[in-house]
């Protein structure tokens, strides 16, 4: 469903989701010169900075002169705004008019969404995780913002106050599973709406049909590893190699679109395996433009999955096979089953499709480096490269990168992924300019917007250790 926003269905505004709810902020705001593209006079109106998903600010207070000097300005714990502690923060704050969807210094209000009418005795079915993100709207006089609750229904609240719409849906909420033919589905909404031409767009997951036809672009060339070989697995020594040799036996594997296969297949093998997989490749965060030299920046994993099939339920909503048995493969004593590196950074020239560089995504994860049986090899851990699932920022001056939050649900990635170094690259060469370690780890895209005459970098971030937190950084 797409509402359609009119001066009768809505009376003021929203703010931000926090696990769950929603948070503002108020900040002094200065107006900064305009850029040529991007989230403009120092605002960061949607999501990833504009309707375009850039993820870019003209701001250039924040160069490589002084990118080294950066330091924490400010923190704001999440720990508040949920009923427990949570750890995977996917959010990134929009700032519009001097205000901070999602911020630190003084509250304004706070708002949790409530279950589905039927819900509420089913902890499962409740609002769960902080969504990635708000979408603002306003028609001049009033202010909305916009929240995917993950339940499957769309949240309009007055930015004002921070209470529902009533004149939008049903008391400022919109299910966005009627109307789909699929009796008994689970909708879930898991990213940021985005509002155009003064309609809301909210993605629903309730399936997904065949395509005709599979494209497969011949330009830009591949910005990470595309399907299966032997060639692709792990051999730091011969007795790993050895073994992961053994382990590839149990499944099969080929070019990219090989079709997933029987769990118990006659041939012994136990499903595909899929490289990037859709734990891997750029995945959610996205990707970064620089707009005014047209050059895309994208963050990427090399995380393989099995595809393994077995016969639907009968009677059941389920298609005639189902996905079936482990996600992620597993690598010999615990170790990746694929060559490093396993996270990257490629930047292409949006005019020629050429690859300008690419370089990998810090070091190795924790549990790689830490191996016992790698030491005393000689191996360079610092170009293994993370899998902690970063976002981009793109500047006027420069690219800023985490290296992921490492963090799922309240358990660790795989292989200890993730940390808190958050670096800023040249955008030409890929040359790292300064690394900033953060005292948590960054888990969402960040951020950038301009107050009282200071350019400040903001990013979700927690470990196992610090639940959920925003964390600002700025020079002092």
């Amino acid at each position: 469903m797409v509402p359609r926003l009119e001066p009768s269905m809505i009376d003021t505004t929203i703010r931000l989701t926090v696990t769950g709810a929603l948070m503002a902020a108020t900040l002094v705001w200065v107006s900064p010169a305009r850029g040529q593209g991007g989230a403009p006079d120092g605002e960061w109106k949607f999501y990833a900075g504009d309707g375009g998903h850039t993820q870019y600010t003209g701001l250039d207070q924040i160069d490589r002169s002084n990118a080294g000097e950066l330091q924490v300005a400010w923190r704001w714990q999440a720990e508040n705004s949920a009923d427990r502690p949570f750890y995977n923060f996917e959010s990134t704050p929009i700032m519009i008019g001097g205000v901070l969807y999602t911020s630190t210094g003084e509250t304004r209000w706070l708002f949790t969404p409530q279950p589905k009418a039927g819900a509420e005795s089913d902890p499962a079915r409740r609002p769960q995780r902080s969504g990635r993100g708000v979408a603002y709207w306003t028609d001049g006089d009033q202010e909305t913002i916009f929240h995917n609750v993950s339940d499957g229904r769309l949240l309009a609240l007055d930015a004002t106050t921070g209470l529902p719409r009533a004149g939008f849906g049903d008391g400022g909420y919109v299910d966005l599973s009627q109307n789909i033919d699929k009796p008994g589905a689970e909708v879930r909404c898991i990213s940021t709406p985005i509002v155009s031409n003064d309609v809301a767009v909210a993605q629903v997951v309730p399936g997904e049909p065949l395509s005709p036809t599979q494209p497969i672009p011949s330009r830009p060339a591949p910005f990470d590893r595309q399907g299966f070989t032997i060639d692709d697995l792990i051999d730091f020594t011969p007795e790993i190699r050895a073994e992961v040799m053994e382990i590839a036996a149990n499944y099969r594997m080929g070019p990219l679109y090989t079709p997933p296969s029987l769990i118990n297949d006659p041939s012994g093998t136990k499903g595909t395996l899929v490289l990037p997989g859709w734990g891997g490749g750029s995945s959610w965060p996205g990707a970064g433009v620089d707009v005014e030299e047209g050059i895309l920046f994208v963050p990427s994993l090399t995380i393989p999955v099995v595809v393994s099939l077995a016969p639907g339920e009968p009677g059941g909503t389920n298609p005639d096979y189902m996905r079936v048995g482990p996600i992620y493969p597993p690598g010999p004593r615990g170790l990746p089953l694929v060559k490093p590196p396993w996270g990257r950074i490629t930047a292409i020239d949006l005019s020629t499709g050429d690859h300008l560089w690419s370089r990998p995504l810090g070091g190795a994860p924790r549990e790689v480096r830490e191996h016992p049986d790698l030491q005393g090899l000689g191996l360079d851990f610092s170009t293994m490269g993370q899998n902690g699932r970063p976002g981009a920022l793109v500047t006027k001056t420069l690219l800023f990168m985490g290296e992921g939050g490492g963090v799922r649900s309240g358990v660790a990635s795989l292989f200890g992924a993730g940390g808190p170094t958050f670096r800023a690259y040249d955008k030409r060469n890929g040359e790292v300019v300064a690394e900033i370690v953060l005292p948590a780890n960054p888990t969402a895209a960040p951020m950038s917007y301009m107050v009282d005459g200071t350019q400040y970098i903001t990013v979700a971030a927690a470990t196992l250790e610090s639940p959920a937190e925003l964390i600002a950084i700025a020079l002092s």
